[in-house]
């Protein structure tokens, strides 16, 4: 099995229902089957001397629970959780549960996802946001009237999905309703976050933090120079993001 094997069953992996496995050889009929060998492959294609790729559960939260395992292996915790949670009071909760529950670590990460959803809710509803809420909506807003509805479901569809749906092509949203939505859906495990909540966080880390998220897409360059304080992340195929731990960093 080679890297070239599974550049090409990447390739094929969302065109055909029936597929040749790079390790066996064989037929795959079954789209569990398809999703297996999809993540070894991955692996194969992500191997560097390097870093090191860790997955995390593709649940729905894979973004948050990669930014919590990133800070964990690090020792970045305190410093991102002093930041992101201090201006809602999130901080003393977190740290109340902690002294309180005494948790797993498996109990701590989902602690984190739950508080990380929470805070991004908060801020978008009270426009605590760095207007970043509102720069998406006008985005959509001038896709949606400007450049025809296919455009504007292409656009939606790989980002915000529920803006596709048949109410909201229709009638486009009050920027209230889209506001309310968007922050509600964010609040609800197991929906997947987009470019606008990363961008959220790197704008709080921004205003009281030296740490940085670099999220790489599919792959890492050759040669890389990691930096100190920079959280990485990879996300693969638009779908799934996992972390990465530089073998060394300058």
């Amino acid at each position: 099995m080679s890297k070239k094997e599974c550049e090409e069953f990447l390739k094929v992996f969302n065109k055909n229902d029936v597929i040749i496995n790079p390790f066996t050889k064989r037929k795959i009929f079954c789209s569990q089957t398809k999703q297996k060998i999809l993540k070894k492959c991955q692996e194969v294609l992500n191997t560097s001397e390097d870093y090191t790729q860790h997955d995390v559960d593709g649940d729905g939260s894979c973004l948050y629970r990669a930014i919590y395992n990133f800070l964990n292996d690090f020792h970045l915790k305190d410093e991102f959780n002093n930041c992101v949670f201090k201006d809602k009071n999130y901080l003393k909760k977190y740290e109340k549960w902690l002294k309180s529950e005494k948790p797993s670590k498996e109990n701590e990460e989902n602690f984190f996802v739950n508080i990380i959803r929470q805070t991004l809710r908060d801020r978008i509803l009270k426009s605590e946001d760095y207007n970043i809420t509102m720069k998406t909506y006008k985005y959509l807003s001038d896709v949606y009237h400007n450049y025809g509805i296919d455009n504007y479901k292409e656009v939606v569809k790989n980002n915000i999905d529920w803006m596709g749906s048949k109410k909201h092509i229709k009638t486009f949203p009050t920027f209230e309703s889209f506001k309310e939505k968007l922050a509600n859906r964010i609040r609800t495990l197991g929906y997947w976050a987009t470019e606008l909540e990363v961008e959220i966080i790197q704008e709080i880390l921004n205003h009281c933090s030296n740490l940085k998220i670099h999220i790489f897409i599919d792959k890492v360059p050759k040669n890389y120079k990691y930096r100190q304080n920079t959280i990485y992340l990879l996300n693969i195929n638009g779908m799934h993001y996992n972390y990465i731990v530089p073998n060394s960093i300058s």
